[in-house]
């Protein structure tokens, strides 16, 4: 059987090196005690240590160092270059947390409820310390009817859609896509608003009712937020990362979801079941659960083998079709033959001002020639 970390189900990303080994990742989610952590860094070489921050590690590494009482096992320029990693990441969250206190203040006293997602929930309720959890950007869930209320109070606050954000035609991206991106003023955060989640390749797709109807109160800097049930958020975690897997970071997220989160699992197949993700949460469970043993039940695993993917399904699974498959995944939520013409005129030719946003002219022709290299590759 291929090994999970060198072969991740369905992912486009680089190997992972020998240093993210089941034994340190089992290790970090506090499942392996008995690894000695000394052994495996007395050895250290700069190359392993590139290696362990290239997968955003470091952090987290030293953090469990520190607080096991174990930095004496550890050979000083070692643990010299993992506390700079750590004082690093805590600069970052320090120019980070600002902002993310400002936009969430903004919106709650907006009237718009937002639910946070991937990195900012692992952050509250996975890690406890936002300084071992780097993120790139901070994702927001909102009802679909919010998203004006939500875009005016950003645009207020001086953040700009990102060049991928602006529309092929007026309208299209609310019809048939669920997220927008934009950048504070300062350029320090990304923020990604979704409506609802769509993963692997833009074809399962999980609608904020459903989702927002199950979510749990939280709260953050004394304020009132929410995140996604126990269930909810480890079918987004499954579905995101089974095509977007680049870092063993990711292998801890996924590890500690399993062994803190209170799932209620005959629940979670309830829910699994709904947007019919059954095959892309098997393979990501069934890999899962040969680095973190005993983390999902046999009777989940054998419930989710069982289902049998559609032809559909299946290209959108794929790592050679996925990416192909991408822009017309889309049309399967939509069954109007309207939708489907509006949708194929908008992408094939684009509104002259989505061109001079990202090509800088109206030039069709670049812009074919971009997407037929984008998709194609």
């Amino acid at each position: 059987m291929k090994n999970p970390l060198i072969n991740p189900p369905g992912s486009r990303c680089q190997a992972a090196p020998v240093a993210c080994s089941p034994a340190m990742l089992n290790w970090l989610v506090g499942r392996g005690q008995n690894l000695s952590i000394g052994n495996l860094l007395k050895t250290a070489d700069l190359k392993l240590l590139a290696e362990l921050r290239a997968h955003r590690l470091t952090p987290l590494i030293y953090q469990e160092i520190a607080e096991q009482g174990l930095t004496g096992d550890v050979p000083q320029p070692v643990l010299a270059r993992l506390r700079h990693d750590y004082a690093i990441a805590l600069q970052a969250v320090s120019l980070q947390e600002p902002l993310m206190v400002q936009v969430l203040r903004e919106l709650i006293c907006g009237g718009v409820a937002p639910i946070l997602l991937k990195g900012a929930d692992a952050r509250l309720r996975l890690y406890g310390n936002p300084f071992v959890r780097p993120m790139s950007d901070l994702d927001l869930l909102i009802s679909p009817e919010e998203l004006p209320q939500a875009q005016g109070i950003l645009d207020g606050l001086g953040y700009t859609r990102s060049s991928d954000s602006h529309c092929f035609r007026p309208g299209f991206r609310k019809r048939f896509m669920g997220q927008i991106h934009f950048t504070s003023p300062n350029g320090r955060l990304m923020l990604d608003l979704h409506w609802y989640i769509e993963a692997v390749a833009n074809f399962y797709r999980l609608p904020y009712q459903r989702l927002g109807q199950m979510a749990i109160p939280w709260e953050y800097e004394g304020m009132p937020v929410r995140l996604l049930c126990p269930e909810h958020a480890l079918i987004h975690l499954c579905l995101h990362n089974y095509d977007e897997l680049r870092d063993a970071l990711q292998f801890v997220d996924l590890g500690l979801a399993l062994t803190c989160l209170p799932i209620d699992w005959p629940l979670f197949l309830k829910e699994a079941a709904f947007p019919h993700c059954q095959a892309p949460i098997f393979l990501m469970l069934d890999s899962l659960n040969q680095i973190f043993p005993q983390t999902v039940p046999e009777t989940v695993l054998s419930s989710l083998k069982h289902y049998r993917p559609s032809f559909l399904e299946e290209l959108a699974l794929s790592p050679i079709f996925g990416n192909c498959f991408s822009p017309l995944a889309r049309l399967y939520h939509h069954r109007r033959l309207s939708d489907w013409a509006a949708y194929l005129a908008a992408i094939i030719w684009p509104h002259p001002d989505y061109l001079v946003a990202v090509f800088g002219k109206p030039d069709h022709a670049a812009y074919l020639r971009h997407s037929l290299r984008k998709y194609l590759m």
